[in-house]
């Protein structure tokens, strides 16, 4: 491969997230747009929604922002809050996220416990809320549940899995629109304490299967250096 079809690749990459906020599969944090969308087993704030599970692994309290606005767009905003704490008993945390503008919004928020039930794994459930805004027609919305596993085989290996929406929540009566059931499952795999790999499946009722690969280097505390593929 050419150097300049590499680096295209690359750029089409960056701007090609999902950035939607209702489907069920979307991944909040920087750190998880950060590897083509990789959130399965990131031990951070975002874990709130990204995969419950991985909560319990997190020894840190913890509260995160994020905001992002693509081409000058407004509706084209996009921002999130989560938070969570851990305890003996278990891990508690909750999330907001949206996207759009008063015209048109999407938005979803969720309450999620995790609980590590032996050494090597741990479980947690997200119960949400997500809808859509428009100003012409109202607001449609309705509840859900995600559930979430995670398997730390060691240090340096680390599986999760999460099933998303099981129950196909309905949005709308209208054309009996509903919020799509996928499954996903990851591995990440710290080579060394400078590199990890990180690779995840991700299958949909009505989409193609999403397949995401990132390798990962961390030369210090501070910066990281990652190339993915989605």
């Amino acid at each position: 491969m050419r150097i300049g079809h590499f680096f295209l690749l690359m750029v089409f990459q960056l701007f090609s997230q999902s950035i939607n906020a209702w489907e069920p599969g979307y991944m909040l944090g920087g750190k998880a747009a950060g590897l083509a969308n990789c959130g399965l087993t990131n031990k951070d704030v975002w874990s709130v929604n990204n995969n419950p599970a991985m909560m319990s692994l997190n020894e840190k309290s913890s509260f995160g922002v994020v905001g992002q606005n693509r081409f000058g767009l407004s509706n084209l905003n996009a921002g999130a809050i989560a938070a969570n704490i851990n305890s003996k008993a278990g891990s508690v945390g909750f999330y907001f996220n949206s996207l759009g503008n008063a015209a048109y919004n999407q938005y979803s928020s969720g309450l999620s416990f995790s609980k590590k039930l032996a050494s090597n794994f741990s479980m947690g459930i997200t119960l949400f809320y997500s809808g859509i805004s428009v100003q012409e027609y109202g607001n449609f919305g309705a509840p859900g549940v995600n559930i979430g596993f995670a398997f730390p085989f060691s240090d340096n290996l680390i599986g999760g899995f999460k099933i998303n929406n099981p129950t196909r929540s309905r949005i709308s009566e209208i054309a009996d629109e509903r919020m799509q059931a996928s499954a996903a499952l990851g591995l990440c795999h710290k080579v060394s304490k400078l590199t990890g790999f990180y690779v995840e499946a991700e299958v949909f009722e009505l989409y193609p299967i999403d397949f995401r690969s990132v390798f990962d280097y961390n030369p210090n505390d501070k910066y990281s250096i990652r190339f993915g593929f989605s």
